[in-house]
């Protein structure tokens, strides 16, 4: 199925897209959460594609898949709370979560 291989590049544009998500500062904690959840799903569903793209080797989607169940944990946890300084902790915590997966990708060899 052709040579492609993920990159790490689209590892770090992933998440450079959860940083900015977990940049926004919340004026109104509702709006943003809201936002959040919309913003998480899109991330969710870029993973998910990903994770089932057969053109992919199954380490790489093996760590997409676990970047989606990452991030509906973390979109799940934001719907069940109202507090955000408890949202912006759980991003941080996706956040950590993709750079670990990001470090083990580039560790294996995936560059650019």
């Amino acid at each position: 199925m052709g040579g492609y291989r993920v990159s790490s590049r689209s590892f770090r544009r992933f998440l450079v897209r959860t940083r900015r998500i977990r940049s926004r500062s919340p004026v109104d904690p509702q709006g943003y959460r809201e936002r959040a959840i919309v913003q998480l799903t899109e991330l969710a569903d870029a993973a998910h594609s990903r994770a089932i793209s057969k053109y992919l080797p199954v380490a790489d989607r093996q760590r997409w898949s676990k970047i989606a169940t990452s991030v509906h944990q973390t979109a799940n946890s934001i719907l069940k709370s109202y507090d955000s300084h408890a949202i912006n902790e759980k991003l941080e915590e996706l956040t950590g979560r993709v750079e670990e997966l990001m470090a083990e990708a580039e560790e294996s060899g995936e560059q650019d």
